[in-house]
């Protein structure tokens, strides 16, 4: 009688703190099938929960732990690293380009952008790997054949392909030299890159309109409007990619082409495109022009 009064008060109380408001008599089997069993089950699922909660915690303190160490083996400033690691991609301006030093021991992380102002080029990291970073770049490379930077076609390209020259797509008409008997100072020049600087010399001493280098000078497009008249230099190298440039004359009539480089106070130089042939040509003769910009 004791002992079912001991269950009684027992499940008296528990009833009354699951929200019944009466107890019951009740045997020892149904006490521990609906009371105690469930309670011991919840009990064991949260201290299962729990002692989960602490393992996978412990490996996330082993592997942070694992990592600064493998940072201090390698020499890396932990918190530079890691400030590094939380900055995120950024830029970096300097007058030299990047090497495989500039990596995230640095505090470079992929997606950073590197502007090198001496050359005009600008890269973009890839794999910021210590000693190892790759920068690829991201600035145009314009080959001969392609079209350039104003949409002409390149005939000439260096400084793996972010410098060089490229041609207007069509002639820009027929033209005399111009100022036949006056020698204009500093126009003679003849090498690859004089054709800017003899069409300036010539049109600031000469003042007749239409002539050739006038018609380079105001060709446009696509908003470029820094066109000269080629030095022969550059006019022998349109000559040998002609191919490629396209647009010229090639008959055996009217296939000459005018440079910008003056031989004397009658003559200029000149490029029969018919057979390749270079030669001095009085200043009087209508010759074809074809304009072209550095880029």
């Amino acid at each position: 009688m004791k002992t079912k009064l001991k269950y009684v008060i027992i499940a008296s109380l528990i009833f009354g703190a699951i929200g019944f408001n009466s107890a019951k008599a009740i045997t020892a089997d149904e006490l521990l099938a609906n009371i105690v069993v469930p309670v011991y089950q919840f009990v064991i699922g949260t201290f299962a929960t729990i002692g989960q909660v602490l393992v996978d915690h412990d490996a996330r303190i082993s592997d942070n732990e694992a990592k600064v160490t493998a940072l201090e083996n390698a020499g890396v400033a932990t918190d530079a690293r890691l400030a590094a690691l939380e900055a995120g991609p950024g830029a970096n301006i300097a007058a030299t380009p990047p090497t495989a030093f500039d990596d995230i021991n640095a505090g470079f992380t992929e997606g950073t952008t590197w502007v090198n102002t001496l050359t005009q080029q600008a890269y973009i990291l890839v794999d910021s790997t210590p000693g190892s970073a790759i920068w690829k770049l991201i600035t145009p490379i314009y080959e001969v054949g392609q079209r350039g930077p104003a949409g002409g076609i390149v005939f000439i390209s260096y400084s793996g392909g972010q410098e060089g020259y490229e041609a207007a797509p069509v002639d820009q008409g027929t033209a005399d030299w111009g100022c036949n008997g006056v020698d204009i100072p500093g126009a003679d020049r003849t090498d690859i890159d004089a054709g800017s600087a003899n069409t300036a010399d010539i049109l600031a001493g000469c003042a007749t309109p239409d002539i050739a280098a006038r018609l380079a000078d105001n060709y446009s497009l696509n908003g470029f409007n820094d066109w000269v008249l080629p030095s022969i230099d550059q006019l022998n190298e349109l000559y040998l990619h002609r191919d490629l440039v396209g647009g010229f004359v090639e008959g055996p009539v009217d296939a000459s082409y005018w440079s910008s480089s003056e031989f004397n106070s009658d003559e200029a130089w000149g490029k029969y495109f018919f057979n390749g042939a270079t030669n001095r040509f009085f200043k009087t003769n209508l010759f074809n022009v074809r304009a072209i910009r550095s880029f």
